[in-house]
């Protein structure tokens, strides 16, 4: 009697609910843990952690790694959740890390620096305003040379050089005189200029590390010689305005002088005598033969000017 009834235990139901799996805890699936999933692992989801994410990882968060599941410091250059993402460039920074629009800074490591950064619309570091600039321009030496034998051996009519230095004066009136600020901006800049013919440049880089001088076959007022001139500018600092407007200079023979054309028609902007200036004429053989001139303390008789629009960020 005692046998059969040992018999009957061990064949009666192995779940004590109504349904049936080859494991012996009490849910509905096919595994042997006490959850209703199909992993060997008593938490609710389908992944081989203990953990209730759904991934292979046992910390809580739905990725791969074991960091916590945000960047914690966003400004310890450290990687806190181990995403790849250092600080600013970790989305959870986004409420930390703000761009600052006049620091020069990529604040929020977006790519986007200051006003160039969508965070910056509307500031007013960034709003643009319309300057006039004044510009002082002294050149402290001055060469060209022209003839046939340039047009032989350079395969160009003339070259030419020039340095010297440069200072200008922007200035912007408030845009609001209604009200009581003073929102009037300025700046002021000096540094050195540069010029040589691109011709000299492209032959001899280290000699002549700037371009900036093309000769010129326009009609330039009756002079010798014309040319095309952007210089290169080297600020002392930080300074706007990067180019000057280009001017012609006409260098005439003999008559000791040299003139300008800004904004399409010659101007009496570089007329001041030069301190010093030397002609000569260069003959070859085979009946070549060139002008060469130099010249010094070339200055502007008053400033010339031009327009310019810059952000407050910029000055």
């Amino acid at each position: 009697m005692v046998t059969a009834l040992l018999l009957l235990a061990c064949n009666g139901p192995e779940d004590v609910d109504s349904h049936t799996d080859s494991g012996i805890e009490a849910d509905a699936d096919t595994d042997a843990d006490a959850d209703s999933d199909s992993d060997a692992d008593a938490d609710s989801d389908t992944d081989s952690d203990t953990d209730s994410d759904a991934d292979t990882d046992t910390d809580s968060d739905a990725d791969t790694d074991t960091g916590p599941f945000s960047e914690t410091d966003c400004t310890d250059e450290i990687d806190n959740d181990e995403d790849g993402l250092l600080d600013c460039e970790d989305d959870d920074c986004v409420d930390v890390c703000i761009e600052d629009c006049s620091n020069g800074v990529d604040d929020d490591a977006d790519g986007d620096i200051d006003c160039d950064d969508d965070e910056c619309l509307g500031s007013a570091d960034c709003e643009t305003r319309d300057f006039e600039i004044e510009v002082d321009v002294t050149v402290d030496w001055a060469a060209t040379r022209f003839g046939t034998y340039m047009t032989s051996y350079w395969g160009t009519y003339g070259l030419a050089g020039a340095y010297g230095t440069v200072s200008l004066r922007g200035t912007s009136p408030d845009p609001d005189t209604a009200d009581t600020a003073d929102d009037s901006l300025s700046f002021a800049c000096s540094g050195a200029m540069y010029a040589f013919s691109e011709e000299l440049h492209a032959a001899y880089p280290s000699v002549y590390p700037y371009g900036g001088i093309l000769y010129d076959t326009g009609d330039c007022d009756g002079c010798t010689v014309g040319f095309k001139v952007d210089p290169k500018i080297v600020w002392n600092s930080g300074c706007p305005v990067t180019t000057l407007p280009t001017s012609y200079w006409g260098f005439h023979y003999g008559q000791n002088y040299i003139t300008a054309l800004i904004d399409g028609s010659w101007t009496e902007q570089y007329t001041a005598r030069p301190a010093d200036i030397y002609w000569e004429d260069v003959s070859y053989g085979s009946g070549y033969s060139d002008y060469q001139g130099y010249m010094q303390s070339l200055k502007t008789d008053a400033p010339w000017t031009f327009e310019g629009s810059y952000t407050a960020s910029e000055l």
